[in-house]
């Protein structure tokens, strides 16, 4: 006699053993088209699409499902746009086209591209987008996407004239932080060309000749719309050195809590956090002894990225350089002496001047920051003789505690 029980826990088992199998067989499937040659055959197919007020997280799962092939999303991209991954998409109808032409133009008004990889399409940045010190708002990504979506030639050598014409956008000109109503006109002259470019590129060499010729040979340009209630009275293209640049984006506010993380780690947070590549000098992080490079802990609240590299420079012996290639990590002058196997390297770009710091938390709150004492800081305040007299007192003291430290007596029975 078969028991009830006994014959629907079989039932069961047949059930979760179809669903399993359904998906093991889905994975199969997906897995067979991982490889490049697949990838580049699947865009090539038909594509079809049809949006309506999503984000752009949600738009490329479902992207991902209709192509067949898994899409990433860049971070450090993401946090370019106004809104991350949550920008929302208001309406998209594409179809007649591939799906490598239906990317294209999907991508191009939120200054994005794409790559294929071994078994995956990547969603990145465009140079110019990631260039950007901060993250834009509306007005400056419209402004971006239109200078990239827009044609230049020599029929007009004004240059900032022909982009506010052919964009449609009241866009001012600060060169070197003074505003300028024309472009060099030599400068532009050999910026221009009878075949029509993209304003950006066109940007781009102007500032390589206006750079040449006032011997700022890393200029570059950024965009910076100030908003009013949602507006802007006009749109700054700011023409100024890259380490400019760099510096704003070490300058950015975050707020990051790390504890008994590997440092290689968090400053790869922090690299992608400030919108720069990240690279390590061969060996540095091995000259860490195992409990700094594998339980390192770094809270701060509102702080800039600059401070949280500081920080970790200061508690590590690391050194870090930056410039328009990104971040270079090295050891510093503490580890080189300490490793007699670590080769010479080159002078470090930012020092630390850190004292102390001082880890509380909030009144109220669980929340834990991070207040950094520098000697310059005390020194411009006149703290600095106060600091270490306060500094040599609580040694006294604990020297003084030492001396009169009598150890507790043990009883015979213990």
């Amino acid at each position: 006699m078969n028991h009830p029980c006994r014959n629907q826990l079989c039932c069961f088992f047949v059930a979760a053993s179809v669903i399993a199998l359904g998906w093991l067989l889905s994975s199969a499937c997906l897995a067979q088209e991982t490889n490049p040659v697949q990838i580049e055959q699947l865009l090539n197919k038909s594509a079809k699409i049809d949006f309506r007020n999503i984000t752009l997280e949600d738009a490329f799962d479902r992207l991902s499902q209709s192509i067949g092939v898994k899409i990433s999303l860049d971070t450090s991209s993401m946090a370019q746009l106004p809104f991350g991954s949550l920008t929302q998409l208001s309406a998209v109808q594409l179809q007649g086209m591939s799906w490598r032409d239906a990317l294209k133009e999907l991508l191009k008004p939120l200054a994005l591209t794409f790559q294929t990889g071994s078994d995956r399409i990547f969603i990145l940045g465009t140079e110019e987008l990631l260039r950007q010190p901060q993250k834009l708002n509306l007005v400056e990504l419209d402004a971006l996407v239109r200078l990239q979506n827009s044609n230049l030639s020599e029929r007009e050598e004004n240059l900032i004239k022909q982009i506010r014409e052919v964009t449609r956008s009241n866009f001012a000109l600060i060169e070197f932080g003074k505003p300028r109503e024309k472009t060099d006109e030599g400068c532009s002259e050999d910026s221009l060309s009878k075949i029509p470019q993209p304003a950006h590129h066109v940007l781009n060499l102007y500032c390589k000749q206006l750079g040449d010729k006032k011997n700022v040979p890393d200029a570059t340009w950024y965009l910076r719309a100030e908003l009013e209630q949602g507006r802007a009275n006009n749109i700054e293209i700011i023409i100024a050195p890259a380490k400019r640049l760099i510096d704003m984006k070490l300058d950015r506010q975050i707020t990051i809590q790390f504890k008994q993380q590997p440092v290689q780690t968090i400053l790869q947070d922090l690299a992608r956090q400030a919108v720069l590549n990240i690279s390590f000098e061969p060996g540095c992080i091995a000259t860490l002894d195992e409990n700094t490079r594998d339980k390192c802990t770094l809270i701060m609240r509102d702080g800039s990225i600059k401070n949280a590299l500081e920080v970790l420079s200061g508690t590590t012996g690391l050194a870090y350089q930056a410039d328009q290639n990104g971040l270079y990590i090295l050891a510093g002058d503490l580890l080189r002496q300490t490793a007699a196997s670590q080769s010479t390297v080159g002078t470090v770009t930012y020092s630390n001047p850190l004292i102390c710091t001082i880890t509380a938390k909030l009144p109220g709150t669980d929340i834990e920051t991070m207040v950094l004492i520098r000697q310059d800081d005390l020194t411009e305040y006149g703290l600095l003789d106060k600091y270490q007299q306060l500094h040599r007192d609580s040694i006294d003291d604990f020297m003084r505690y030492l001396k009169a430290y009598q150890p507790p007596t043990v009883s015979p029975g213990n």
